[in-house]
């Protein structure tokens, strides 16, 4: 097996991101460019890659001026490696949507010739009249992704944001279609602590290998050529993963103080 992150992201196939809002899903993905197309390591990533390469992001949400090019700048990407294309913007230049299923998204990745395509978040980039809750659809809508990762040899990580139920971890955070777990050969949950508030990323799947220790981190200010941004940082490690941190019982200062 080829890894474009050991043990985490594997090449030629397709992983999933899945996250709360306001966890910072995009800054960690910050480090992981920086990683991809620089080859800097942190604690998150401790291990120098064994190539480095281009990232192909594309993104639905975060402006690339605004955001994205401050933000990857301070976790210290090469920013020639990196390129960019919004939804809107694609849209605004053809006339037409930039879907997976189609043809045109298969030729932008094969022009690109990435090590590693961030699709962010994952709706932006599917069809209409597609519904994440139909398994048929879903698998429908993928495949042609899978197959595009195998050709091209690069690593695909798609992100979804979590549903807000209450209670449940895993699988059952996401969309109401389980097709997209299980086509993800790896699958990391991201959240938040119920009491000390720290983010975790959970390593909850991966089909080639033992899934990674939950990584720790936080989120801290930082400014770039004047412009105010954000850096994840990390904290260490810990055995806990996505359903211990969401059956965590939410400690009350009465409860401590009694005890």
């Amino acid at each position: 097996m080829s890894w474009l992150v050991e043990g985490l992201l594997p090449m030629g196939e397709v992983s999933l991101l899945g996250a709360d809002g306001g966890t910072g899903k995009g800054i960690w993905q910050a480090q992981l460019i920086a990683y991809v197309t620089a080859g800097k390591t942190s604690g998150f990533f401790p291990l120098p890659p064994q190539q480095t390469g281009k990232v192909l992001l594309l993104a639905g949400e975060d402006d690339p001026g605004k955001v994205l090019k401050a933000r990857l700048t301070a976790a210290g990407a090469d920013m020639s490696r990196v390129m960019v294309v919004t939804s809107d913007a694609y849209f605004a230049r053809t006339g037409s949507p930039l879907c997976i299923p189609d043809t045109s998204f298969a030729k932008y990745v094969g022009k690109a010739a990435p090590a590693l395509v961030i699709i962010d978040p994952l709706q932006s980039f599917l069809p209409s009249d597609v519904e994440m809750a139909s398994r048929n659809q879903m698998r429908g809508a993928l495949l042609p992704l899978r197959a595009i990762a195998a050709k091209q040899g690069c690593a695909v990580l798609i992100v979804m944001h979590s549903n807000k139920k209450q209670g449940v971890s895993g699988r059952a955070r996401l969309a109401d279609s389980s097709d997209i777990w299980d086509m993800a050969r790896s699958v990391l949950m991201m959240g938040r602590a119920k009491n000390d508030g720290k983010i975790y990323l959970s390593h909850e799947k991966n089909s080639y290998a033992r899934p990674q220790q939950t990584v720790l981190l936080h989120i801290d200010d930082v400014e770039v050529e004047g412009v105010k941004t954000a850096r994840a940082v990390f904290d260490g490690y810990t055995d806990k993963k996505d359903a211990d941190f969401i059956e965590e019982r939410r400690v009350r200062t009465a409860e401590t103080r009694q005890d």
